[in-house]
C-alpha cells in the first residue's frame, strides 16, 4: 500500500494465471465454460476487479484475443453513460496480451476501466479493473495489470 495507492494487494491465482488482488476472498461462481472471480472494492479507488477464465478455449491466437478485447470493451461502452474515451490496440498489434481502456461516466462515478486478455495455450483470461479516474485509481490499475504472469 503506498501514497499513490491506498489499495493493499496480495499476489494471487486464478487457474493458471497470477495478478495482484486485494486482500480478501473473491465473489466466486462458476458458469458452464469456465468461472468468474470479483473482488469488490470501497468505491474510493478500486470499484471492482474481475477475472474470468474461459476453459478450453481455441481462442489463442493474437487475432481472437483481440477481436475478444474488442468485444469486451463494446460491452462495457454499453454500460457508460455520456462520452466516453476508449483506447485498444491496432488491427496490426501481434501482441499475446492485448489490452485497452474505456473512460468515462457509469452510475454515477467517473470511472477508468482497464481489460486485458490473455491465455496460457488452452484457458482464455480476461482481467477487467474498475477503478475511479483518479491518479491513485490509474495507478492501482497499472499496478493490476503490470504484475499479470503465468
Amino acid at each position: 500500500m503506498t501514497e499513490q495507492n491506498p489499495v493493499a494487494l496480495t499476489e494471487g491465482e486464478c487457474g493458471a494465471l497470477r495478478l495482484p488482488v486485494p486482500a480478501g476472498e473473491p465473489k466466486f461462481i462458476v458458469g458452464t465454460h469456465g468461472q468468474v472471480l470479483q473482488w469488490v472494492g470501497d468505491g474510493r479507488t478500486l470499484i471492482a476487479l474481475t477475472v474470468t477464465v474461459r476453459r478450453q478455449t481455441r481462442m489463442t491466437s493474437p487475432f481472437a484475443l483481440r477481436n475478444h478485447l474488442s468485444w469486451e470493451l463494446d460491452r462495457l461502452a454499453e454500460r457508460m453513460e455520456g462520452e466516453l474515451r476508449r483506447e485498444e490496440p491496432g488491427v496490426d498489434s501481434e501482441s499475446s496480451t492485448p489490452e485497452g481502456t474505456i473512460d468515462g461516466h457509469r452510475e454515477g462515478l467517473d470511472t477508468h476501466n482497464r481489460v486485458l486478455v490473455s491465455t496460457d495455450g488452452q484457458d482464455m483470461y480476461i482481467v477487467h479493473v474498475m477503478v475511479t479516474d483518479t491518479d491513485a485509481g490509474r495507478a492501482l490499475a497499472g499496478e493490476v495489470l503490470a504484475g499479470v504472469g503465468f
